[in-house]
């Protein structure tokens, strides 16, 4: 069988060399993995244990582990004391910034393999830390993804969506899938426990096979150190070789769960370490629980249905209405201007060239239907929070169009130039006075 190399750059490595007599493995078995039609899949990875234990002498591979961090405990410990001790116990020349979008964390200067969160409601028990951070409810494994990616993986759309059955196709054919599974365990060390957690978004082609890493894979240690300090650490990383037979789903994870495998001692070796010198008991741990947790959800992204049916952009339109006073069409009225507004409420830029064709609907019979205006240029972009406005008349005002006697429709749409889609549509209908009677 020819073999595929795939490249994927995991967020591990060892570290120098892992001990000989700590082996901790998690054993996968067989389990259920749901397909994107909700039934159970063929191949499939659970998590067997639900807690780990390292005993002591797993891991005593250096006499002064014993005394790291005995005078530190105490009750003033703080964030300097701990970032102090991080830089010199990586001994690599970290340094630690205050995050400037998440302001509670304290990052290493490198790819965030060390990560302080400092906590602003005070944690005093076991069981508090454990309902905050553990996998079930934690969302802080976005502060290590780009967030903007993330969320854009929607729940795959039902054909019912789609007004033509051809986008729906395109849709099928065109979106990513990826696999998002979370797991997460309760290690017991002798010092106290750490909760290890994976995140892993992976996409698979139709056939089920491997084809590359949405986000970065996630590897994470959460130490509890103290009422205000928890610690994230991870495996430092480089380009990672995964040689796998034309990798189908289950090749994948069992590769990564050999990878965790081989990288765990190390990790817990330098977790033993950084709870020495944290200001924690073990008994303090008595009552944090050992569940282990696997969650798996088939996610879809595609831009143009992320553009139509998610992007939050709103738009509206106030319509000037005069009435001709002379001539044969005396006694009607006449649309004579347009002020168009839109806000984009995303956190991202809406790039593009962006137009609006504007198109009437009378409840005249000569004047049934009009294109008011047909591709008036909005602009290049739209910023964050930003909200353009413009104003315009007909194509044609010479025609004295559109006319109406009684109820005018009108129908606006916003679009991306050269992407062949719509953006946005509107339709409102509006009385005499130009106040709107009817909108969807």
């Amino acid at each position: 069988m020819k073999k595929i190399v795939f490249s994927l750059f995991l967020l591990f490595v060892v570290v120098g060399c892992a001990t000989e007599d700590a082996q901790v493995s998690v054993d996968l078995p067989e389990g259920n993995l749901e397909d994107i039609n909700g039934e159970v899949a063929a191949e499939s990875v659970t998590v067997e244990d639900r807690s780990i234990h390292v005993s002591e002498g797993a891991n005593a591979d250096d006499s002064t582990d014993e005394d790291v961090g005995e005078e530190s405990k105490t009750s003033e410990y703080g964030l300097e004391d701990l970032k102090e001790f991080l830089i010199n116990f990586t001994d690599v020349g970290y340094h630690f910034n205050q995050d400037k979008s998440d302001s509670e964390y304290y990052n290493s200067n490198d790819m965030k393999f060390y990560v302080i969160h400092v906590v602003e409601d005070e944690i005093h028990d076991a069981k508090t830390f454990y309902e905050r951070y553990s996998a079930k409810n934690w969302n802080g494994y976005l502060h290590f993804l780009n967030r903007t990616a993330m969320r854009r993986l929607r729940e795959p759309l039902s054909e019912e969506r789609f007004d033509d059955p051809a986008d729906y196709k395109e849709y099928v054919q065109q979106r990513t899938l990826v696999d998002q599974t979370f797991i997460e365990n309760t290690i017991d060390l002798e010092e106290g426990r750490v909760l290890e957690y994976q995140g892993i978004n992976w996409k698979f082609s139709m056939n089920d096979y491997f084809d590359g890493a949405y986000e970065e894979t996630l590897l994470i240690y959460k130490i509890y150190c103290s009422p205000k300090l928890v610690v994230f650490i991870r495996p430092s990383w480089t380009e990672f070789n995964i040689y796998l037979p034309a990798s189908k789903k289950m090749d994948a994870y069992d590769n990564w769960n050999e990878s965790v495998n081989k990288v765990r001692s190390e990790m817990l070796r330098r977790a033993k370490w950084i709870l020495r010198e944290c200001p924690v008991d073990k008994d303090f741990f008595d009552s944090l629980p050992d569940e282990g947790f696997r969650s798996t959800d088939i996610l879809a992204n595609y831009w143009k249905t992320e553009y139509r049916f998610y992007w939050n952009l709103t738009m509206n339109l106030t319509p000037q209405v005069e009435l001709i006073e002379e001539g044969k069409n005396a006694g009607k009225y006449l649309l004579t201007r347009i002020n168009f507004t839109a806000t984009n409420y995303e956190p991202s830029i809406l790039w593009g060239s962006l137009l609006l064709d504007v198109h009437t609907l009378s409840d005249d019979e000569d004047d049934y239907e009009y294109e008011f205006r047909t591709n008036r240029h909005l602009g290049l972009k739209i910023k964050s929070g930003e909200t353009i406005k413009r104003h315009m008349t007909a194509d044609n005002p010479g025609e004295k169009k559109p006319q109406f006697s009684n109820n005018l429709t009108i129908n606006y749409v916003m679009k991306k130039y050269g992407y062949g889609f719509d953006l946005r549509s509107k339709s409102i209908t509006i009385d005499t006075n130009g106040t709107i009677i009817k909108e969807r």
